[in-house]
């Protein structure tokens, strides 16, 4: 048979984005980027699995949400995220390859952080330190109507943070809006383990 060429059977951004979203709770985004907190300090430890036997693995370590009528914000001291691994893959839609088997890690598919954001809204900003290596990201509307252009750019940056990240979702969708006024809650990581 001879070929008579290709057709397009690329998926868009606003095709995964739906899908992402289209099965999961407000209350479970939050917990999404939670998890990513947990991960972050199963990272942070020189040897994570005698840190997990420890009686009080996540000692020290520290999530704080803030939900206002024109953000989300978390912000973690849990690692920070390495620089090779938001290049790689932390902002990619999902994950190609398994993860690392020898790191204990909550998150299997590599969307949670994506799809938590996509959730909240279409502009975010998501600051982190690893380790003195300070960068941003940003998820922009106008990105996600670029339907070939699936990079994101990464900027060196002084931050504040110490091995931590934070992440802002800017002009929230209503739902986020109407979940919460009541200011900030504070998470602390051995609360958030028992949950």
């Amino acid at each position: 048979m001879k070929s008579a060429g290709f057709v397009n059977a690329s998926p868009t951004k606003q095709f995964f984005v739906s899908i992402l979203t289209r099965d999961i709770e407000l209350e479970d985004a939050v917990l999404d980027l939670l998890d990513n907190c947990l991960d972050g300090i199963w990272r942070s430890h020189a040897d994570p699995a005698a840190a997990m036997e420890s009686a009080i693995p996540y000692d020290g370590f520290r999530a704080s949400i803030d939900i206002a009528a024109d953000h989300f914000s978390i912000v973690d001291n849990c690692g920070g995220i390495p620089r090779d691994v938001a290049v790689s893959y932390a902002f990619r839609l999902g994950r190609e390859a398994a993860p690392d088997e020898a790191l204990p890690t909550i998150g299997m598919y590599g969307i949670g952080m994506k799809r938590a954001i996509f959730k909240m809204g279409q502009d975010a900003l998501i600051e982190t330190d690893y380790r003195g290596d300070g960068f941003t990201v940003r998820i922009t509307p106008e990105w996600l109507g670029e339907a070939n252009n699936w990079s994101l750019p990464i900027e060196d940056t002084a931050t504040t943070l110490r091995n931590g990240t934070r992440i802002t979702v800017r002009a929230c969708y209503a739902v986020v809006d109407a979940r919460d006024r009541s200011g900030r809650a504070d998470v602390s990581a051995s609360k958030a383990k028992a949950t």
